[in-house]
């Protein structure tokens, strides 16, 4: 049923022998499309093991998140004494 009428049989798209067969004024959209298969190839350099360019960079790149998370830890951890110390000087009046 559809907005309360029944649908006619005729109206109905057959599914015997494969794919559905859609009413003439139907349009379908991008996702009625058959998905493809990517057919991307990625080209290595001659002599080098694959995955040594990313290693290197994946190691620089952690290198450098270490030492940006070890400098923003060593001001938190100068602010929340700076910010105790201040605390207990206004508490002592």
């Amino acid at each position: 049923m559809h907005q309360g009428k029944p649908f006619r049989p005729s109206a109905l798209p057959s599914v015997v022998g494969g794919e559905p067969v859609p009413p003439k004024g139907l349009q379908l959209g991008p996702a009625a499309q058959p998905i493809l298969p990517s057919r991307e190839v990625e080209v290595q350099p001659v002599g080098k093991p694959e995955g040594v360019d990313h290693f290197e960079a994946s190691l620089a790149n952690l290198r450098d998140v270490y030492n940006g998370v070890t400098q923003v830890s060593l001001i938190s951890k100068s602010v929340s004494a700076v910010s105790s110390s201040l605390n207990k000087l206004l508490s002592a009046g």
